[in-house]
């Protein structure tokens, strides 16, 4: 079965690259540099191309907007 370009549009991509992270996150790229540097952010590299697979940029933005109790 072939992916029509429709599909690939909207089928969310299995990674994202630094710039596509920062947008979806809404912060800059260095602030998103600064948390792969600290290892919040857990990332592949491929090379020297820093490759964030999306379950990785979704355990890191969705698991920091946890309430704060106490």
């Amino acid at each position: 079965m072939q992916a029509t370009a429709t599909q690939n549009m909207t089928m969310p991509g299995l990674t994202l690259n630094r710039q596509q992270a920062a947008e979806l996150a809404q912060i800059s790229i260095s602030s998103l540099d600064r948390a792969i540097y600290h290892k919040e952010l857990r990332v592949t590299r491929v090379g020297r191309r820093v490759v964030i697979p999306r379950q990785f940029f979704e355990e890191w933005l969705f698991g920091s907007q946890q309430p704060n109790h106490g």
